[in-house]
């Protein structure tokens, strides 16, 4: 264990290039359980070169650990957030489960950062098995606006009936905290009664 903490400490920016193949070499060699040793190591100045190895490492290698990976995107600002990201992009169905946990959470950034950085560029087949939990977040309300991203999701990839989601638009248009995101929820309804589903 001793050697593991010493080769965290490689993951360092300034770590030499020697030093730092030489970490990634050793990483690759640990079991698929202990993976999680190189979700955001030590601290922030180590997370960007480790987001690397776990990318290197790869899937299948680290499904044991997606959850951890998920969580990466509390706030897409850490070191190492945007690959992470796309690496969890690429991954598509084997990270469902672990979405439709997160999406349950009470972090509303959180929540925000999976829309925008992961389902927004999945595919409508792989976003349609989020459904009820995107319906879920879309019927809440929150200071983070990510009820309104929940909703252009559900309104740009026609999940639901045309119906229900001028229910759910209308029923936030009458409530007075979401006044401030009127004219968005106004051209949602509008691309709903147009049968349009591009959103900007």
């Amino acid at each position: 264990m001793d050697d593991i903490k010493q080769l965290l400490t490689y993951l360092q920016g300034d770590t030499s290039s020697d030093k730092l193949q030489e970490a990634k070499i050793q990483f690759k060699k640990l079991k698929d359980e202990e993976l999680k040793i190189l979700v955001q190591p030590i601290d922030k100045m180590h997370w960007d070169h480790a987001a690397d190895v776990l990318i290197e490492i790869g899937y299948p290698r680290v499904h044991k650990i997606l959850p951890d990976l998920l969580e990466w995107l509390m706030d897409i600002n850490w070191p190492g957030a945007n690959r992470i990201s796309e690496f969890l992009v690429s991954i598509r169905e084997p990270l469902i489960p672990s979405i439709k946990e997160a999406l349950k959470s009470e972090d509303m950034i959180w929540k925000y950062w999976i829309i925008e950085c992961v389902l927004i560029k999945w595919s409508v087949d792989l976003v349609e098995q989020i459904t009820d939990e995107l319906i879920f977040v879309a019927s809440e309300f929150d200071d983070e606006e990510v009820h309104l991203s929940a909703l252009k999701l559900l309104v740009q990839y026609k999940m639901l009936e045309s119906e229900e989601s001028l229910n759910l638009i209308n029923s936030k248009l009458q409530d007075i905290r979401n006044r401030d995101i009127f004219d968005e929820l106004n051209e949602l309804k509008a691309m709903v009664l147009n049968g349009n589903p591009t959103i900007d």
